[in-house]
């Protein structure tokens, strides 16, 4: 927990400013930029991570291109609600960088029953990859990873949904 932490302490250092955003039922969020050393450290310690499928599209700029992926697990269903939204302002970096987001719902205990899950990045590039790595659709709990790769600034808007 105390590694966690620091991780987050240093992390928030990193990305200046960005506006993270919960609900009252939080996931916790984490923000870091990994090398392909620790994403391949990751995947070894995660063997059964579930890699998303995505979605690529274009939101032009005068001064620069937005590319925006969407991933997404699950369906809505009648009677769910939202029970995370965690979001940022664009995060800038000085060169390419390789952030991750580590979302785990719920930060403690048991949540609700897991519908449906959207994840949005907004990035300069079009690579990037989500993993779900513990619980799921149909579970109470969740976690999952999404990782931006070669960009300049990131965004996100993930919303879990329950019942």
């Amino acid at each position: 927990m105390l590694l966690k932490s620091l991780l987050l302490l240093g992390c928030v250092a990193l990305i200046h400013g960005a506006a993270l955003q919960e609900q009252e039922e939080a996931a916790e969020t984490i923000v870091n930029i990994l090398n392909e050393e620790q994403m391949a450290k990751f995947l070894a310690e995660n063997p059964d991570a579930i890699k998303l499928n995505r979605e690529v599209s274009i939101q032009g700029r005068a001064d620069y291109t937005v590319y925006k992926l969407t991933w997404t697990l699950g369906a809505r269903k009648s009677g769910d609600t939202n029970v995370y939204n965690g979001y940022s302002d664009y995060i800038w970096f000085e060169q390419a960088s390789n952030p991750q987001i580590i979302v785990t719902y719920p930060k403690e205990g048991t949540g609700k029953v897991v519908t449906h899950v959207s994840i949005e990045t907004k990035q300069s590039s079009t690579s990037g990859e989500a993993y779900v790595s513990a619980g799921g659709i149909g579970q109470r709990t969740i976690q999952f990873y999404v990782r931006g790769y070669n960009t300049i600034f990131y965004a996100w808007d993930i919303n879990i949904y329950g019942q």
